[in-house]
């Protein structure tokens, strides 16, 4: 599973999160994605976006997801 495959899985449930989702920039070189498919992957990582201010702000995460038939 490729790491985009992984993220594509994640952003959706991260910027569900955020005040403002389509502000979420997900800076790619400090995201960690670690595991295989048989274990599944942590995914840590920071998201940056904008508050209730319209402030830019970052937030980390952390995420498991596991594979299924070789879905996320």
């Amino acid at each position: 599973m490729t790491n985009s495959e992984i993220m594509n899985v994640v952003k959706p449930v991260i910027c569900s999160k955020l005040k403002s989702p389509a502000s979420a920039q997900f800076p790619v070189d400090l995201i960690s994605i670690t595991g295989d498919d048989t274990s599944g992957y942590q995914v840590n990582g920071f998201v940056d976006s904008q508050n209730s201010y319209g402030a830019m702000i970052r937030n980390d995460f952390n995420a498991q997801v596991n594979v299924l038939d070789g879905v996320p």
